[in-house]
């Protein structure tokens, strides 16, 4: 997904003419507000999967227990990846969050880069609507891939945050599927 939205903006920024700027709908501020709990549970998932690290490497040398290479290598590689995880999850919606707002200010498009901009769009409007059903399908109590890390570093306050800002994440991932609609449409003039 950051490489579909670099790749927009990248032909966004070669043939834009900004009307003038105006203040922010209420979707767009939505959107912004709702940007809080895609930035708190990225936060909370990286800061949490880097203290188990931590944790389970300094055990796993303290322990000297029989333990196979492949199981350690299966430990640090799962916390590398929730990290690796959260931070690409930062830069996408931050990148995702500019493009949404320069390109709803765009007044006219060169027809070459409108066509590949309204394919980005398309595919970021799939992404976003899976990402979206799979935070509501998933109850916010199940045992999700961050859970266990996030109680580990936060305990019984983990619960509480990631019931609030789950479903601003969420909510997020809707309204940017309809503002990318919305710019998808008025690319299509």
């Amino acid at each position: 997904m950051v490489i579909t939205v670099v790749l927009a903006k990248k032909y966004l920024n070669k043939t834009q003419q900004l009307s003038s700027p105006k203040s922010l709908s209420r979707s767009e501020s939505l959107l912004l507000f709702c940007l809080i709990g895609v930035y708190v549970l990225s936060c909370c998932g990286g800061v949490s999967a880097t203290g188990k690290f931590i944790a389970d490497f300094q055990n796993l040398k303290a322990e000297k227990v029989e333990i196979n290479e492949f199981q350690i290598n299966q430990r640090i590689a799962r916390q590398f990846g929730l990290i690796l995880l959260a931070v690409i999850s930062l830069v996408q919606t931050s990148l995702q969050t500019i493009l949404i707002l320069k390109i709803r200010r765009t007044k006219s498009v060169d027809n070459d880069a409108k066509v590949i901009i309204r394919r980005c769009l398309k595919y970021l409007m799939i992404t976003n609507a899976t990402i979206w059903l799979s935070n509501i399908v998933v109850s916010p109590d199940s045992k999700t891939c961050f859970f266990d890390t996030y109680y580990f570093m936060f305990g019984d306050t983990m619960v509480i945050v990631n019931i609030t800002f789950r479903s601003l994440a969420a909510y997020y991932r809707f309204t940017s599927v309809d503002l990318l609609y919305q710019a998808s449409k008025s690319l299509k003039n």
